[in-house]
């Protein structure tokens, strides 16, 4: 597909021979300016094969002796071999204790819930399980400088491009999402320069307060620099 100055043919993805039978859905998605001054962003969808061999799984039991005691740390796996099991193992007697209850006064929250119950203790019963959280890692902080205003920004931009997806060709929405896209980068360019200043701020501060901790950080040499929270 043709760049945004329609000049040239450059908006495409490459794979191997092999790749090409694993695609599944391919699609240039709308222009934005927030990724890039002149190329179109590129949806790809790549399918694969489902790890049904114990070998490639691992041990997927329940352990039973398991320090985590979190239904929500693990995930149930479908077996397609064991869906009649599943199906013979629902509680009949809930399901009908569940039936008079269901009429046009009832809670259906609760209804849902209980009903989810029921497919949920028979997949317990019936499928392996996999914790899938634990153990939890804590949160990255790799971008102090993303404040309240980048946050509220980023929401207003994801709205009108929300929007855009549904009505692509609608011109007002264009400019809008143009719009967007320069005050989310203007918000983000603030931010990076305010934080920035600050730790420069620190980084003098500590040349009579911290000298040890001042030559320490002018002399890393990791990407990241150490000064974000000296103080």
């Amino acid at each position: 597909m043709p760049t945004s100055r329609s000049n040239s043919v450059v908006d495409y993805a490459i794979g191997s021979l092999p790749l090409l039978a694993c695609a599944k859905e391919f699609e240039v998605l709308v222009f934005d300016r927030l990724f890039s001054d002149i190329h179109s962003p590129v949806h790809v969808v790549l399918k694969g094969k489902k790890l049904n061999e114990q070998s490639q799984l691992g041990d997927t039991s329940v352990n039973h002796d398991r320090k985590c005691t979190d239904d929500h740390c693990f995930k149930t796996v479908w077996d397609e071999d064991k869906k009649e099991e599943f199906v013979n193992n629902l509680d009949k007697q809930s399901i009908l204790s569940i039936l008079p209850g269901i009429t046009q006064d009832c809670d259906v929250n609760e209804m849902c819930d209980k009903i989810a119950g029921i497919f949920t203790e028979s997949a317990k019963e019936t499928f392996k399980s996999v914790c899938v959280t634990c153990p939890r890692k804590p949160p990255r902080n790799d971008k102090p400088w993303f404040t309240a205003q980048c946050a509220e920004a980023r929401v207003q931009y994801r709205r009108v491009k929300g929007r855009l997806k549904l009505d692509r060709t609608n011109t007002e929405l264009q400019v809008e999402m143009a719009n967007a896209n320069t005050a989310y980068k203007r918000v983000l360019r603030k931010a990076r320069c305010e934080n920035r200043r600050a730790n420069v701020n620190r980084i003098r501060q500590l040349k009579n307060s911290n000298p040890k901790m001042y030559w320490k950080a002018l002399n890393s040499k990791k990407r990241k620099p150490i000064y974000h929270n000296l103080l």
